[in-house]
């Protein structure tokens, strides 16, 4: 295998696709515009697909801030349930312990204990 630099093989490319009458320097102006055109053409397409890309994630964010805001908001209803619950609890603990207390008191006075 014969190693030949790229250089050459470019020129022989070039020789070889040639147009009849060779290369004119407005082929070259005209095919650096092709090539723009088609990397603007490729930038615009990634462009669309990012910005769908991002509106997607924007909604599914906002989705999962509604559902989380609801979740928040479900469980300070619960904790004000529990706190309520548990300030009942507590007094009727404290009713308890005095009637506890009350029937002890009336025991020792019967001198049962």
């Amino acid at each position: 295998m014969i190693k030949e630099k790229l250089s050459k093989i470019i020129k022989q490319v070039n020789k070889e696709n040639a147009p009849p009458d060779g290369w004119k320097p407005e082929d070259r102006v005209l095919e650096i515009e092709k090539v723009k055109k088609e990397a603007d053409e490729l930038m615009m397409k990634k462009i669309e697909y990012y910005e769908k890309e991002m509106a997607l994630v924007r909604e599914q964010c906002q989705i999962d801030l509604l559902t989380k805001d609801k979740r928040i908001s479900e469980l300070v209803n619960i904790n004000v349930e529990h706190q309520k619950l548990n300030g009942e609890l507590r007094e009727d603990n404290k009713k308890l312990a005095k009637q506890v207390d009350d029937y002890v008191n009336q025991l020792r006075k019967a001198g049962v204990l």
